[in-house]
């Protein structure tokens, strides 16, 4: 097997959904720098000259505290990271059933690529290069915001006679460093969420029609019969529900974001990611590559 055929692979899983792995987040990031340019042309200089002049006060209170911009940085990913779930749940639940619908996957089969290393070249896709794309513009949207602060601390140095270059040295560094935290993140996230991409790609496969559905209405209907049965009898505890709510909980490891932003996904990977959690997601994997090889009409 050649590994050109699998770089391949994933070139053509980007190019099948182009409009949504490119085209969305980059709408998305113009749209930021849109706002931020009509936001800053009204910005009066003075309010600017009085962020810079806070800055420079905490350099020179604790110069030597990094990492207290990766609050702010985080934040910046939200609006990013809402629309990468959707894009994922939307690209693992179609992936496998666009192709049985259309017949394609009879084509996909015949190349010297395996149907294993075709679902994990979908798997990798919708896991990691869906959220990577999205950080990896943000990355360069603040980039771009350390060269527009460049620019106007040259601006006040040379035309007003006002310094600001340690907060802008100390920002530019601190933000810097924290980018591989968040790239290390990516991954972090993606191991933790690997039961329910793996439970996508199963729908995807085992979809006639409509593989969201799939995707949810199993989940809905048991959650909902176990919901009338606990109150119907009176019980306190609801198995499976608990279980969901449980694992997609992060209100205690958010709480901690104060102290230690940079360690919130570590934490959560440490707790909620358990064997039990991957042998699920590797099970549901299995049943995709199974039907995929036996069944895929």
């Amino acid at each position: 097997m050649n590994a050109q055929f699998i770089y391949f692979q994933f070139k053509k899983e980007i190019w099948e959904y182009k409009k949504a792995i490119i085209w969305a987040p980059v709408f998305i990031t113009v749209i930021m720098v849109l706002a931020f340019c009509f936001l800053s042309k009204n910005y009066q200089l003075s309010r600017i000259v009085e962020l810079l002049t806070m800055i420079q006060q905490h350099v020179t209170q604790s110069p030597n505290v990094k990492g207290s911009l990766i609050g702010p940085q985080l934040g910046v990913f939200i609006p990013f990271i809402i629309l990468a779930v959707i894009i994922q749940f939307h690209y693992l639940t179609s992936c496998l059933f666009d192709e049985r619908r259309d017949l394609s996957v009879h084509f996909w089969r015949s190349l010297p690529v395996s149907d294993g290393v075709s679902i994990m070249v979908k798997l990798l896709t919708g896991a990691l290069v869906i959220p990577g794309v999205f950080v990896l513009l943000v990355s360069a949207m603040m980039v771009l915001l350390l060269i527009v602060a460049f620019i106007t601390c040259i601006i006040l140095s040379v035309g007003f006679e006002q310094h600001f270059w340690d907060a802008w040295l100390w920002a530019s560094s601190d933000m810097l460093m924290n980018f591989p935290i968040i790239w290390f993140n990516i991954l972090l996230y993606s191991l933790w969420l690997f039961p329910f991409y793996a439970w996508c790609m199963f729908s995807s496969m085992l979809a006639k029609k409509s593989p969201v559905l799939w995707a949810v209405m199993p989940i809905t209907c048991v959650v909902l019969i176990e919901l009338a049965v606990s109150n119907y009898f009176g019980f306190n505890s609801k198995f499976l529900s608990d279980i969901v709510l449980d694992y997609l909980n992060v209100n205690n490891h958010l709480s901690l974001a104060s102290n230690s932003t940079s360690f919130i996904l570590p934490s959560i990977f440490a707790v909620k990611a358990t064997l039990i959690a991957t042998a699920i997601g590797c099970g549901l994997l299995y049943l995709t590559y199974w039907i995929r090889t036996n069944r895929s009409e």
